[in-house]
């Protein structure tokens, strides 16, 4: 009865997003309009793709073809338990300046506790400066669901069966 209380409390709950500043000129992910449903992420510094070692200060450049692991800065915690935060990109980036962020959207789960990544990527066809400091990637946060799953011997039937991957075609829809 008591996880049942806790968990109705939980969906009840304003999300709160606590945050911790990793480095001193860390910049808290902000809205940058009061209708902006993304707050902006900043780059903080250049990490190490594999390990996510610190190996870099910014400014530095992503050159055409190649990629870059950029940290934010901070780490957070969302509460309650049933927010999480996804990373996207902004919306300039790519059609601007071929800036692509890999991965995208990322889940960032609520029970995280370390920096927040991005995974640049330079699809254009000049190098690109990431400055310290400059708004790289924008999170969103989204309630998420837990279902239970339970295991069948079938599931139902559908109009659709086992067509996947385009077979609504591309054209108009005909019912």
């Amino acid at each position: 009865m008591f996880k049942i209380w806790r968990r109705l409390k939980e969906l009840l709950q304003e999300p709160k997003v606590k945050w911790v500043p990793l480095r001193e000129d860390s910049k808290m992910p902000q809205r940058a309009t009061d209708g902006s449903c993304g707050y902006d992420v900043c780059a903080s510094r250049v990490l190490e793709k594999q390990t996510k070692e610190v190996i870099g200060d910014l400014p530095a450049e992503i050159r055409p073809g190649e990629s870059m692991l950029l940290g934010i800065g901070v780490a957070f915690e969302v509460s309650p338990c049933c927010y999480a935060a996804e990373l996207g990109p902004r919306s300039n980036f790519e059609p601007k300046l071929g800036i692509r962020l890999g991965g995208a959207p990322g889940t960032i789960d609520p029970d995280f506790r370390g920096e927040a990544t991005v995974f640049l990527i330079n699809d254009g066809k000049i190098p690109f400066m990431v400055k310290k400091n400059m708004r790289i990637a924008q999170l969103v946060f989204r309630k998420v669901e837990t279902p239970v799953w339970e295991k069948v011997a079938s599931l139902s039937e559908t109009e659709r069966g086992k067509k996947g991957l385009g077979s609504t075609g591309l054209e108009e829809i005909k019912k």
